[in-house]
């Protein structure tokens, strides 16, 4: 399989790098020795963004902003750290589709059924890669099915080897325990 960049991700992170080093003060952190020095750098970096056109980026185009796309947005800030501009948070959300516990086999009190339904046939992260994949001409179905295999595989036979293990003893119950 081919992860590389498309060419427009690839555009577009060539026009941030040439922004960001046109933009980005390298020595910012340096000159940052107090609270109101920090302040002041982020009014100048919250400017800048704003003339450059990057303010905006994960904003719709309707509400003047660039409409970026997910991987567009994880470009924007990767490039962002390695300019010196410091660590970022990317939220990557995902979807839970069992109970928090063995036990946990209803849990319409919290999901309908139809939510979970949905999120099986409709939002499944890993199939809608798969798709893309296959879309993009990156990877053929056989390969994913195959890795889907070796995977339920290795799964199955893990679950074998737990359900087979001995109990611990009662003087292994703290160990590995940090909280």
């Amino acid at each position: 399989m081919n992860f590389e960049l498309s060419q427009d991700d690839l555009a577009f992170r060539a026009r941030l790098r040439a922004w960001l080093a046109d933009s980005l003060d390298p020595d910012w952190l340096r000159k940052c020795a107090t609270r109101d020095d920090w302040a002041s750098y982020q009014r100048y970096w919250d400017r800048a963004l704003f003339r450059g056109g990057w303010a905006g980026l994960w904003w719709p185009p309707e509400h003047g902003g660039m409409g970026a796309t997910a991987s567009q947005k994880a470009i924007f800030e990767l490039e962002r750290a390695r300019a010196g501009e410091g660590p970022s948070l990317l939220l990557v959300n995902t979807y839970r589709y069992h109970g928090h516990h063995v036990g946990d086999v209803s849990r319409e009190y919290y999901r309908s059924k139809q939510e979970e339904l949905q999120w099986k046939t409709d939002r499944d992260p890993i199939r809608i890669m798969g798709d893309w994949l296959t879309s993009e001409g990156l990877a053929d179905r056989a390969a994913l099915d195959q890795i889907h295999d070796e995977v339920k595989a290795e799964i199955d036979s893990a679950v074998k080897f737990a359900l087979a293990a001995p109990y611990p003893s009662p003087d292994k119950v703290d160990q590995d325990v940090y909280a």
